[in-house]
Formats: structure tokens, sequence, C-alpha cells
């Protein structure tokens, strides 16, 4: 499978590339200004909530799984509106995709099942190519839109798994608190691009 996105031009455009099995799909992502990889990446993470060190995903990403399981990611092709629609499945290894374009009509162009750990290599792969090209503040630059650092990290750790996450206790205007820590250096590592 092949799932990358990239910066298509200065003007906040975008591009993906999508492939699978005998099906290729190829589209010019109009006017994103960064938010569509804002709301995947967020939405992604809610796949992994159960399956990594993070104990608090929910609390660091907005809710955009419906009840029904499903994450529906749209994105805008020149007025044509395309849906990915990513749900869950029993085995949570696997997710269901369907894409959808709605050029003249509504026409469902994939519908299967693909394993979510591959899906997030490609996305994973896709961000580190695009920070490599422009870095934090020259992404922000060209798509007028933070960068999803965040997001990043935590869906890069569920590959890698080597954040090592604790809490320590701290005094605060003089109370006890419990504060949560993540590994600095290996979240650098992560962003120092290492491919």
């Amino acid at each position: 499978m092949k799932f990358h996105y990239f910066l298509d031009n200065n003007a906040g455009w975008a591009g993906l590339i999508f492939e699978e099995m005998n099906i290729s799909l190829n589209y010019s992502i109009s006017y994103c200004m960064g938010d569509e990889l804002i709301e995947l990446l967020g939405g992604l993470i809610e796949f992994i909530e159960c399956k990594t060190q993070v104990h608090s995903i929910r609390y660091i990403t907005d809710k955009r799984i419906d009840e029904n399981g499903m994450l529906e990611w749209n994105i805008d092709e020149e007025g044509s509106n395309i849906k990915f629609q990513f749900s869950k499945t029993e085995n949570t290894d696997i997710i269901n995709l369907k894409i959808i374009e709605n050029y003249d009509k509504e026409e469902c162009v994939f519908d299967n099942n693909i394993l979510l750990k591959e899906l997030l290599v490609n996305i994973i792969f896709s961000c580190t190519d695009i920070l490599s090209k422009y870095g934090i503040i020259g992404y922000s630059l060209n798509f007028m839109n933070e960068f999803p650092i965040v997001y990043y990290l935590i869906l890069k750790d569920y590959l890698e798994n080597e954040i090592k996450f604790d809490t320590f206790t701290e005094i605060n205007n003089n109370r006890e608190q419990d504060m949560n820590r993540s590994n600095i250096g290996m979240e650098l590592k992560y962003i120092y691009l290492s491919k």
C-alpha cells in the first residue's frame, strides 16, 4: 500500500497519492492550509488509544471518531469532495477504508480492509518527508497552520515504542501535584528525522 501526503505548492495546497492492489488514485487538495493533516493524524490517534504508552490520549485530541467507530476525513479537490472513511473492525490491527469521490455523482472507488500499522508507516513517512524538506516553521509558513508535532510524535512512538513516560511529584503553589513527563531526548531524535 502507498498513502503519500505531500506539500504541492506554497499556497497551502497538498497532494495525496493512494495505491493499493489494482487501484492508483492521485488527488490535488485545494486550499487545505494544513488542516487536513491535523484532522487525519488526530483521528488516527484514536485508533491506537489503548495500544500506546500514552495513557491519556483522549485528553490530547478532539474526538473525531463517531459512535460507530468511523473517522471521516474529507479533502477538497478543486470543489469536489473526496471522503476517506476509516472504520474500526473486530480486529484492532485492521481498519476498513472507503474512498468516496463526489465529482458529478458520489462513487465509492475503494472499499477494503487495510493494516492500521501499514497505513501509519506510510503517513509517518509522509510527515517525516515534509519535516525534512520544510522544517516546522517552514511548514507553518507554507500551510499557514502549525505542524501537528504532538500527534506526529505519538503516532511515531506507537510504531517505534522508544519514548519513556513517567510521572513525578512536583510542588506548585504549596501543593503536591502529579505531573506527566516524556523523554525529550527521544522526542528530539524522532524529530531529527532518522528516516
